[in-house]
């Protein structure tokens, strides 16, 4: 072995027939003579003094050289020397024949010499043919952005130079490469360390650049990686440019903080091993010739696309990086402009280590904020510019004091991001963005700007339809979702005015009536105009009704200052995505106790919604200064109440989908004579609905009762099976809920989770308003209550469904001797005993199960009933 290598030296020293140039200066990449390389190889001209061929080619059984056409590049009609036939023959220059001569629809050709255009006579050569990389298949070049490629097939394709770097202190390795999506573990584009002979120092401080699909860029110094290991995955066979610089002082070993890698312009997330403790120069042991597309020492091998790789005994600065970069970003049509937020420094805009191109973003440059540990602040005096900037999930770009945001074009918050400050310091359009899933429903939003938003037909949702109801405003005097205009064409929202909008699916979503060829489908929901700069003010119009108040900044907002400052319970509108598409197609959606109150340790996302009950019709502001990202950002608008006495019921499909919710609320200063400042009406689905029938006929979503009694309810759905199901009971300790069905004739207890199955059928009985009712049944005893006789004879019952023979009433108002009539619902008389006012207890042991009515009458012949459920 070791006389092979030898020899592969020698060969390559002696047979090598290109004539050693002074060195060139790769102009042609932007660089100056004062930038000399060590070796550059190129399917393209990029030295405007080289004069050779670009590349050796084998179409067995012959070889020929190719030379850049007349424009420089590597074409069908690039000139092609007289055959030779041995891969290392004499070069005896182009001829007149272009490569498309030679080349047919079933020719293959493999790369045995990729000549090195610096000027140092460093080619990379494989002599053997099984070990070549290819580059024509099937008659036509293998291209990577509509350029040729040389392409390494992972397991035996590699060349090695006749260059042997030593005594180096820095380095650089600029590439423009691919991966192959079937690439595994860190593969080798760029190999100088010798096999692994049990003496360290003959390969440590050798530079191993790979590119894989683990540890995808590592240099391989002291045995260890300190180059980037990302959860990203390159290996995705696409295009892409890596510069990496190494900078050592002599005499000292390598550090992760002398490594620096740019991946199309910008550093990537890196995650730095440990370093050796040799303190010797980077590449003072070496004594291997230089791999490209193998590892000696691990023997594995790269497996994917090349086509530039050029390398600097040198730290290349970030000018001459960025001008190589620029040149190649343009060749290949790759993008290089956007400068990434990585914070590698602080939290500072106007720090240039802070930023991918390792420059402060000037106004030609589309700014990419991702979620990084220092999350960038444009502070006081600070004048940031940009062309576009992207606020990416998780992120939050910060305005403090005086400082302000310019961007040329557009400033887009993604789903989750957050912009916060001072918004009349941000100029440009802003365009805020949510994630909807692909169930068909109403959502409600919020308007984030001051600015009216006149026509949502581009914001991602599907407009097939149209409909006057499609987009609605909440006025809260009337205690009722209006119509904002004829479809999405043609709405009039105002700002921070929160609207329901009806979704059906993305705008992609091909959809007739019911019928859809696909979907609903999720999508990214998305409005512009210009942020609110200044405080909200919000006058409720009354307490009697429920105040909907959206988030007008484009960053969570504490729930405290939605509320005036006040700590109220409130309500967000939830939208489940159902497990079928059947479901999905289904409008769904309710409205659901979102905290235990509105305190600060919640805040409201972007385009976030709340609604609750007013304590007064004060006017309050909304300010910039209440923007929080240190709370739980309800980012699904959803969660469960832990302190209203209240009871959550959920309808599901028969497969487990949900389909709708309501609340039933305890609340001693609720009425019982109709809708009143505790309840919210219900905003109904298209298909499948449930709901309470309040005393004054109005169908609630929310129902708040001073007094838990029979609460009728309705259900409209389409014929199929379906559950009731208990999924929260903060109900007073021993009040169960029952389900009657009066269609079946049957009254069910229901428990946490489980529930009650029924099913709609073509009898128009099976639903509607007449078949279910709600039953409260309280297994405690009653107390003593003060008597408020008002001169009239009424009957109280306290636990109006009993577990046991005795159930406690209540009477007052009694005129003279009084009698209680247990009645059944059949109108039977089942027993009479006395009764006086005040509280007592009647025995019903000797009535059936069932439904019972306790009739008063006093000696006045005043009357007054009251219903009760024995089990």
């Amino acid at each position: 072995m070791i006389f092979f290598r030898r020899f592969l030296c020698f060969f390559l020293s002696a047979f090598f027939l290109i004539k050693a140039d002074a060195q060139n200066t790769l102009d042609n990449l932007g660089l100056s003579s004062s930038t000399p390389s060590a070796v550059a190889f190129g399917l393209r001209k990029l030295s405007s003094n080289y004069s050779g061929p670009l590349i050796r080619i084998n179409i067995s059984p012959a070889y020929y050289d190719v030379y850049p056409d007349n424009n420089g590049y590597l074409t069908l009609n690039s000139a092609i020397s007289a055959s030779y036939s041995t891969y290392n023959a004499s070069a005896t220059g182009s001829t007149a024949n272009a490569l498309s001569s030679i080349i047919s629809a079933s020719t293959t050709a493999t790369v045995c010499i990729w000549y090195d255009q610096s000027g140092n006579n460093r080619n990379a050569a494989q002599p053997t043919t099984a070990n070549q990389p290819t580059i024509i298949q099937s008659g036509n070049f293998i291209l990577k952005n509509n350029q040729p490629t040389i392409s390494f097939n992972g397991s035996n394709n590699y060349f090695q130079l006749n260059y042997i770097p030593t005594s180096i202190t820095s380095f650089s390795i600029n590439t423009v490469a691919s991966i192959s999506p079937s690439a595994n573990g860190n593969l080798p584009i760029w190999c100088s360390r010798p096999t692994q002979n049990g003496n360290p120092p003959s390969y440590q401080n050798s530079i191993t650049l790979c590119l894989g699909s683990n540890n995808l860029f590592a240099d391989d110094s002291k045995s260890t990686l300190i180059g980037v290991s990302t959860t990203k995955s390159y290996n995705d066979d696409n295009l892409f440019i890596s510069s990496n610089v190494w900078t050592s002082s002599s005499g000292n070993a390598i550090s992760s903080s002398q490594f620096s890698m740019y991946i199309n312009g910008n550093t990537p997330t890196t995650s730095n091993t440990s370093i050796g403790s040799d303190n010797s120069p980077l590449e003072s042991h070496n004594t291997q010739p230089v791999s490209i597309g193998r590892s000696v020492a691990w023997g594995s091998y790269f497996y994917g696309n090349t086509s530039e790789l050029i390398a600097f005994s040198s730290s290349l600065s970030a000018n001459n990086r960025k001008a190589i970069e620029s040149n190649q970003a343009n060749y290949y049509s790759l993008n290089i402009t956007s400068n990434i937020w990585n914070g590698n420094t602080s939290t500072d805009w106007n720090t240039a280590s802070n930023w991918g191109l390792g420059t402060v973003p000037s106004s030609s440059d589309n700014v990419i904020i991702p979620n990084t540990t220092n999350q960038p602040t444009i502070g006081t005096g600070v004048s940031a510019v940009a062309n576009t900037i992207t606020i990416q999930n998780g992120s939050i770009l910060t305005l403090s004091g005086t400082g302000t945001l310019q961007a040329a074009s557009d400033i887009t918050v993604n789903s989750g991001g957050a912009l916060l400050g001072n918004s009349s310091n941000v100029t440009g359009t802003v365009t805020v963005q949510k994630t909807v899933v692909g169930q068909r429903g109403y959502r409600v939003f919020s308007n984030p700007f001051s600015t009216t938003q006149s026509n949502l037909s581009s914001s991602g949702i599907n407009t097939t339809l149209t409909t006057s109801n499609d987009v609605k405003t909440w006025d809260q005097g009337s205690n009722a979702w209006l119509s904002a205009g004829s479809g999405y064409s043609n709405v009039s929202i105002a700002p921070n005015q929160p609207y329901a909008c009806f979704i059906r699916g993305a705008s992609s979503d091909l959809i007739s009536g019911l019928s859809y060829s696909a979907g609903p489908s999720a999508f990214t929901y998305n409005v512009s105009g210009t942020l609110n700069g200044s405080s909200v003010s919000v006058t409720p119009a009354n307490t009697s009704n429920y105040l909907i108040v959206g988030n007008p900044y484009a960053a969570p907002l504490n729930t405290q200052a939605l509320t005036g400052g006040s700590s109220s319970p409130y309500y967000t509108y939830q939208i489940t995505q159902g497990g079928s598409q059947s479901t999905q197609r289904a409008k769904a959606g309710a409205w659901v106790a979102s905290g235990s109150n509105s305190n600060t340790s919640n805040t409201i996302p972007v385009l976030g919604v709340i609604a609750y009950l007013p304590g007064s019709t004060n006017s309050f502001n909304i300010t910039t200064s209440d923007i929080n990202t240190g709370g739980t950002v309800q980012t699904s608008l959803s969660g469960i109440e832990t302190i209203m006495t209240q009871m959550e019921l959920q309808l599901n499909h028969a497969n487990g989908d949900y389909a709708d919710k309501l609340f039933v609320r305890l609340d001693a200063n609720a009425t019982v004579n109709g809708t009143d400042k505790t309840d919210l009406k219900k905003l109904y689905n298209d298909v499948t609905n449930m709901y309470t029938i309040a005393p004054d006929k109005t169908n609630m979503a929310i129902d708040a009762r001073n007094a838990l009694s029979t609460i009728p309810m309705g259900v409209s759905a389409a014929a199929g099976d379906y559950a009731f199901i208990l999924k929260s009971n903060n109900l007073p300790e021993g009040i169960t809920v029952f389900i009657h069905d009066k269609y079946t004739s049957t009254k069910t207890e229901l428990t946490i989770n489980q529930g009650y199955n029924f099913s709609v059928t073509s009898d128009i009985n099976s639903q509607g308003e007449g078949r279910f009712e709600l039953l409260f049944s309280s297994k405690n005893k009653a107390t003593a209550t003060d008597n408020t006789a008002t001169g009239k004879l009424q009957l109280s019952v306290l636990g109006n469904i009993t577990n046991s023979n005795q159930v406690a009433i209540n009477i007052s108002g009694a005129e003279g001797a009084a009698s209680v009539n247990i009645i059944n619902m059949n109108g039977q008389r089942l027993g009479t005993v006395s009764a006086m006012n005040g509280i007592q207890y009647i025995n019903i042991g000797q009535s059936e199960s069932g439904m019972l009515l306790l009739q008063v009458i006093d000696s006045k012949g005043n009357r007054a009933i009251s219903k009760i459920v024995k089990q």
